[in-house]
């Protein structure tokens, strides 16, 4: 199993840490802190950390641009309050650790982009209408293991569509600069054609 450290000097190679937005570390060897993981990934916005034997989220960093988390099969039984500087998460995915009560969650209040939790094979889930209490403790949440509050079953193409959101903004972009673009050129082809007939008319 690779070191965690190592992994990352290897997903870097020659980027800076600070244009990077996608690292997967599943299935690494943490020893349990997430070492090497810094501030400086300014602009990562999708974070997989499955399977890496997390105990503890001590040294998490300050990730602004964060909209995903991924952090299943691992053995964190509480500390989200680090998580206070992931302002801009949507997606956290606690699966299959070692959440035991409602209270661990407490700190994801103040996530307030936070739309999709996952808790499945945690002993919280043991609770009668576990997914009841954490909606009334996080009302900003649309999703609780794949379930809304009034216990619908989340449509397969919504998680898609959340990973596709800051993508689809940024081809709209893409594409009214284009648009702006094409008015331009048309622009000038009409004054050519002004001019053409202002000399016809000189000629006549």
């Amino acid at each position: 199993m690779t070191d965690i450290v190592q992994r990352l000097e290897d997903e870097l190679g020659a980027q800076e840490p600070s244009v990077v937005e996608t690292l997967n570390l599943d299935n690494c060897r943490s020893g349990g802190t997430l070492e090497g993981l810094t501030d400086d990934y300014v602009k990562l916005r999708n974070l997989s950390l499955n399977g890496i034997d997390l105990r503890t989220l001590t040294s998490f960093p300050s990730l602004p641009s964060l909209t995903k988390l991924e952090l299943a099969d691992n053995r964190i039984a509480g500390g989200l309050e680090r998580l206070a500087g992931c302002p801009a998460l949507r997606v956290l995915n606690l699966s299959n650790n070692k959440i035991k009560n409602l209270a661990v969650l407490e700190p994801l209040k103040k996530l307030e982009n936070l739309v999709t939790l996952a808790l499945d094979e945690n002993d919280i889930t043991e609770e009668e209408d576990y997914q009841k209490s954490v909606f009334d403790m996080l009302p900003q949440l649309q999703y609780v293991d794949d379930v809304d509050r009034e216990g619908n079953k989340r449509p397969s193409d919504d998680e898609d569509d959340e990973d596709e959101d800051d993508d689809d903004d940024d081809d709209e972009n893409e594409y009214e600069d284009e648009d702006d673009e094409d008015d331009d050129v048309e622009g000038i082809v009409q004054n050519e054609d002004d001019d053409d007939d202002d000399d016809d008319d000189d000629d006549d």
